[in-house]
């Protein structure tokens, strides 16, 4: 705390120049009087009155020496003085007066070192406040100020003998909070408890700042309550920061939304398990954000992509680089959708990631339109090159059967050359069936949708089956019932008919086709599983392919058919393979309306 709110330790110099200079004058015409004044008259006691002046100032030094010099001069002064009275009444004033000189003296040391005690608790005290980190104000019971530290003088711009005596609302509170302030003061001289208040301050220079003030009650030695005594941190940095931390965190949270509304996000752990996924992610997966926190994205896995591209994806960002590409990803309801994804890795001090932001967008639609195009384009060509073929090679093939056929008439039944003629007859009729697969799938014929009912149609399909010598150790076990649908059933019938085929020659023509139904949200879902090894992931991503194959003889069209099939009615056509075994493919139909 600042000399003008506490008295200062010690006196002005000048004072004590001219107090001395007093008592030493004071001191000789003292004397000078004892001399002169005959044996009786006790003028030493005089000497009291220069000491008393030393009272007024700090220095013992003077006091002692006014103290030793009145002593001494008032013994000296008995052997010079007129001799018109008793020596024994000289004896007695002088030896009085000597002890009232010495008491005075000793009184005044006292009082001196009990000032000098005072004043070390007062600086003790000044060092206390001055040296506290916040700023520290007393006001009386009218609002002036009473003390004020030496912080409290660094945060408003003011010395304390500019604040000391003033009222500190109209001296440092800004107008517009200064009613409120002042309330809060008034509360507290009634008595009310309010230990914490915020509000600005404004400086010497104009500048306002923000002080959090803790309060209490100063009492007198009745306990009645005589001022306040508040003790303010300024908080006006942090304040600022709060603020600013504010309107990041707001910004933050606006490119959250906009990312949000725009993109599939999800975050994952260095060991690649999901930390975060929002709406978007759980709306194209199905899953919920339960299932999908603390899983890794294996859980999405389509069977697409070969496990190079995963290992090359996870060398890319594992080395704290950016990966972009496109993946196809299976939702929790087995549909396929397509991202385009950006994986960002979040490095730490060391350079090593510790999390990655995956941040995709759905391209589905994209990539469907780009097969489309590129099938139309594949089609439009293989269309030229069918007619080609069912002119060139179709017609021909059909003469030559003929040819055949009456040769084959000309043998005998058991013949070797009858025989060799119907194996020849097989191979036309396999040639002439590729060909006319290869017509259908480049010229397919419009559907016309109309409600029929499924189960005549797997049951012919099964009765087609079952015809063949090589599958007659394959059953079928069909729905109980089916709910109607909307397809062209003629269109319909051959693509079942190849899933029957597929499946029993999966099984290598020993075992049991499991087909069951269920009907949700307007389509029914049809699923066909064998008992057989299943499908690798790499040859499950181009079964439907044209011209793809795994068998030794086939034109690799029939999956490729049935998908077009099923797409022309609005449906969808896909393949699982249980981790069981066994293959399932899954057909998706409208239902019929009713």
């Amino acid at each position: 705390m600042n000399d003008s709110v506490l008295p200062p330790a010690d006196g002005n110099g000048s004072r004590n120049t001219f107090v001395a200079f007093v008592a030493i004058s004071l001191v000789s015409v003292i004397f000078v009087t004892d001399l002169l004044v005959p044996v009786g008259y006790a003028c030493e006691l005089l000497y009291v009155v220069p000491l008393l002046l030393c009272s007024w100032q700090s220095s013992r030094r003077c006091t002692i020496s006014i103290g030793v010099t009145s002593v001494v001069l008032t013994i000296a002064a008995s052997f010079f003085e007129p001799r018109t009275s008793d020596l024994a009444v000289a004896i007695t004033n002088r030896a009085l007066s000597t002890v009232t000189i010495v008491a005075t003296t000793a009184a005044i040391l006292a009082r001196h070192r009990a000032a000098a005690r005072l004043v070390a608790e007062r600086e003790r005290r000044r060092e206390y406040l001055d040296i506290a980190n916040v700023a520290i104000v007393a006001l009386d019971s009218d609002a002036r100020v009473t003390l004020i530290n030496r912080k409290g003088c660094e945060v408003i711009g003011y010395e304390a003998r500019d604040v000391v005596g003033k009222d500190w609302f109209d001296t440092v509170i800004p107008e517009r909070v200064r009613a409120d302030a002042r309330a809060v003061f008034d509360r507290l001289i009634a008595g009310e408890i309010v230990p914490k208040s915020d509000y600005p301050i404004r400086t010497r220079t104009g500048d306002q700042r923000t002080i959090a003030w803790h309060n209490a009650v100063l009492r007198d030695s009745q306990g009645r309550i005589n001022g306040t005594l508040s003790s303010g941190e300024d908080v006006t940095e942090r304040e600022n920061a709060e603020r600013e931390l504010n309107r990041t965190l707001r910004q933050l949270e606006d490119f959250k939304y906009a990312l949000d509304q725009s993109a599939i996000v999800a975050t994952t752990d260095r060991k690649g398990l999901i930390t975060y996924a929002n709406d978007k992610f759980c709306q194209i997966s199905k899953y919920s954000r339960d299932e999908l926190i603390g899983k890794d994205h294996r859980i999405l896995n389509s069977g697409l992509h070969p496990k190079e591209f995963m290992h090359n994806l996870w060398r890319t960002i594992t080395a704290g680089k950016v990966w972009r590409g496109e993946i196809r990803n299976r939702a929790k309801d087995g549909q396929y959708y397509w991202v385009d994804t950006t994986i960002v890795p979040f490095l730490s001090a060391d350079g090593t990631p510790y999390q990655y932001l995956a941040i995709r967008a759905d391209i589905t639609e994209r990539k469907r339109a780009q097969e489309a195009l590129l099938e139309q384009e594949s089609l439009a060509k293989l269309g030229q090159m069918a007619a080609v073929v069912a002119h060139e090679v179709k017609n021909p093939l059909a003469g030559i059967a003929g040819v055949m056929q009456v040769l084959q008439d000309r043998f005998p039944e058991g013949s070797t050359e009858r025989e060799m003629m119907a194996a020849v007859l097989a191979r036309i009729d396999a040639l002439s069936g590729m060909i006319e697969d290869l017509l259908v799938f480049a010229r397919p014929r419009t559907p016309k949708p109309t409600a029929f009912d499924l189960l005549p149609l797997l049951r012919e399909a099964t009765s087609l089956l079952s015809e063949d010598p090589q599958l007659k150790d394959v059953a079928v076990e069909l729905p109980a019932g089916v709910p109607p649908l909307s397809g062209d059933a003629e269109l319909l019938q051959p693509v079942f008919l190849n899933l029957f085929l597929n499946a029993a020659q999966a099984m290598r023509g020993k075992g049991v086709i499991r087909v069951s139904c269920a009907a949700s949200n307007g389509t029914c879902r049809i699923a066909v599983s064998d008992e057989g090894p299943g499908i690798s992931p790499e040859i499950r991503a181009k079964i439907f392919e044209p011209f793809f194959t795994t068998k030794h003889r086939g034109t690799g069209l029939g999956l490729a058919i049935a998908k077009r099939v099923i797409g022309a009615h609005g449906g969808d056509i896909s393949a699982e393979c249980p981790p069981g075994g066994g293959t399932t493919m899954l057909v998706t139909l409208p239902l019929a309306r009713h």
